[in-house]
């Protein structure tokens, strides 16, 4: 009998597996379920560009939100809805570092207010 694999974290450098890694680590697909189509366009290449990962970019929203998972490591403790890290806030934008690997950088990412609708012309205040 074969066992199941988990998913797989769709950033270039994480090798988090749900179901083989020790900690409580949450996976999270990529966001479909939004009002605009602008918004979920901005908020997807936003985590595209975090994974580092060209071949995501040519991929449907569908595709993206069915076949790809995010770990709650590349997310600041202020993008979850609870202390649990299972749940994330609407407008959760991922990091490119694991939170525990770049405190200042978590931080300075965390402190920006990324709007509900944001102007997808301007760019992103790093």
């Amino acid at each position: 009998m074969n066992a199941r694999r988990g998913c797989s974290c769709a950033f270039a450098t994480c090798k988090n597996i749900s179901g083989l890694t020790e900690n409580k680590i949450s996976f999270f697909r990529f966001p479909k379920d939004v009002e605009s189509v602008l918004y979920i366009d901005c908020i997807s290449k936003l985590w595209i560009e975090a994974c580092g990962r060209q071949d995501l970019i040519n991929k449907t929203f569908e595709e993206l939100h069915r076949n790809y998972r995010i770990c709650s490591l590349h997310f600041s403790q202020k993008m979850f809805l609870n202390d649990s890290r299972n749940r994330l806030q609407p407008n959760a934008i991922p990091t490119k570092e694991p939170s525990f690997h770049n405190s200042q950088t978590m931080e300075a990412i965390s402190s920006d207010v990324i709007p509900n609708q944001p102007n997808c012309q301007e760019p992103l205040k790093a």
